[in-house]
């Protein structure tokens, strides 16, 4: 598996998942920019647990250059609506990586659970995100 540096995330942000023409797919600029943080949140974790298994820096990077797509950001968006701004980045950055991960079935099975939150839903406390210098969880 290749060693992906930190440089090669922002042109993938840049011209993939925020091009100027993905722009009507945000609601708002501040969604916008939470998303871009969560995303910059994952690509420097250090490790993330889902559901038992363990992604280390160097899988996640690649998970999100090889099998990532913008279509799985707007799923995420579709799916938790009004509750990403509630979210921090930590919490999104994990929501990211099992909307990658996960078919959109077990997370729409995860947000039908009443007032759904990922801090008190249990499906959710199985995602584990440690990041350097990102006060993770």
């Amino acid at each position: 598996m290749r060693l992906y540096q930190n440089d090669e995330l922002f042109p993938l942000l840049k011209n993939c998942y925020f091009h100027p023409s993905r722009d009507r797919n945000y609601k708002t600029d501040d969604l916008k920019s939470q998303l871009i943080f969560a995303m910059i949140t994952l690509w420097k974790s250090e490790k993330i647990d889902c559901f038992g298994k363990a992604f280390l820096n160097r899988a996640i990077r690649n998970i999100i250059i090889n099998e990532m797509m913008p279509e799985h950001l707007d799923l995420l968006i579709e799916m938790l609506g009004g509750i990403i701004s509630r979210l921090s980045d930590d919490e999104l950055a994990g929501m990211i990586m099992m909307c990658v991960l996960y078919d959109e079935k077990l997370l729409q099975k995860m947000l039908a659970v009443k007032n759904f939150t990922p801090k008190e839903n249990k499906m959710f406390g199985e995602v584990k995100l440690k990041s350097g210098g990102c006060n993770a969880v």
